[in-house]
Protein backbone atom coordinates (compact mmCIF):
# COMPACT_ATOMS: atom_id res chain seq x y z
CA UNK A 1 0.00 0.00 0.00
CA UNK A 2 1.78 3.95 -0.94
CA UNK A 3 1.14 6.51 1.11
CA UNK A 4 1.96 10.49 0.76
CA UNK A 5 3.64 12.27 3.49
CA UNK A 6 4.94 15.86 4.30
CA UNK A 7 6.87 16.64 6.99
CA UNK A 8 7.94 19.82 8.40
CA UNK A 9 11.64 20.39 9.73
CA UNK A 10 12.42 21.69 12.38
CA UNK A 11 9.56 20.44 14.56
CA UNK A 12 7.98 23.09 16.87
CA UNK A 13 10.90 25.68 16.24
CA UNK A 14 9.90 29.64 15.40
CA UNK A 15 13.83 30.51 15.23
CA UNK A 16 14.92 29.01 11.70
CA UNK A 17 13.20 28.80 8.79
CA UNK A 18 10.40 25.66 8.10
CA UNK A 19 11.23 23.60 5.50
CA UNK A 20 8.89 20.88 4.17
CA UNK A 21 9.35 17.78 2.50
CA UNK A 22 6.55 15.78 0.59
CA UNK A 23 7.36 12.29 0.09
CA UNK A 24 6.23 8.69 -0.67
CA UNK A 25 6.64 5.48 1.11
CA UNK A 26 5.22 2.18 0.70
CA UNK A 27 3.70 0.82 3.90
CA UNK A 28 2.76 -2.93 5.15
CA UNK A 29 -0.54 -2.17 6.45
CA UNK A 30 -2.90 -1.12 9.07
CA UNK A 31 -3.30 -1.89 12.42
CA UNK A 32 -6.99 -1.99 14.39
CA UNK A 33 -6.85 1.83 14.73
CA UNK A 34 -6.29 2.51 11.44
CA UNK A 35 -2.19 3.74 11.92
CA UNK A 36 0.69 2.51 9.43
CA UNK A 37 2.39 -0.86 10.22
CA UNK A 38 5.81 -2.18 9.46
CA UNK A 39 6.53 -5.46 9.24
CA UNK A 40 10.71 -6.19 8.71
CA UNK A 41 12.20 -9.10 7.97
CA UNK A 42 15.64 -10.57 7.29
CA UNK A 43 17.40 -13.51 6.31
CA UNK A 44 20.48 -14.91 8.45
CA UNK A 45 23.39 -12.25 8.53
CA UNK A 46 22.00 -10.02 10.98
CA UNK A 47 23.92 -10.04 14.28
CA UNK A 48 27.83 -9.73 11.87
CA UNK A 49 29.81 -6.70 12.51
CA UNK A 50 27.97 -3.50 12.62
CA UNK A 51 25.15 -4.81 9.92
CA UNK A 52 22.40 -4.78 12.90
CA UNK A 53 23.26 -1.00 13.64
CA UNK A 54 23.02 -0.26 10.42
CA UNK A 55 19.88 -2.09 9.51
CA UNK A 56 17.97 -0.82 12.71
CA UNK A 57 18.87 2.52 11.90
CA UNK A 58 17.72 2.96 8.75
CA UNK A 59 14.46 1.24 9.41
CA UNK A 60 14.33 3.71 12.24
CA UNK A 61 14.77 6.44 10.23
CA UNK A 62 12.30 5.11 7.89
CA UNK A 63 9.65 4.56 10.33
CA UNK A 64 10.10 7.98 12.00
CA UNK A 65 9.52 9.73 8.97
CA UNK A 66 6.15 7.90 8.22
CA UNK A 67 4.93 8.29 11.84
CA UNK A 68 4.84 4.65 12.87
CA UNK A 69 5.60 4.00 16.41
CA UNK A 70 6.78 0.91 16.20
CA UNK A 71 7.80 -2.19 13.95
CA UNK A 72 7.53 -5.86 13.77
CA UNK A 73 10.50 -7.91 12.81
CA UNK A 74 10.99 -11.22 11.72
CA UNK A 75 14.58 -12.93 11.34
CA UNK A 76 14.66 -16.15 9.85
CA UNK A 77 18.06 -18.36 10.79
CA UNK A 78 18.89 -21.26 9.29
CA UNK A 79 20.50 -23.68 11.41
Amino acid sequence: MGAFFVASFPENSEKEPEVKVFYSAEMDGLDKDGKHVEVKTQFKNLFIGRFFEKKAMKWYIQSKLVGIDGMTFFCLLKT
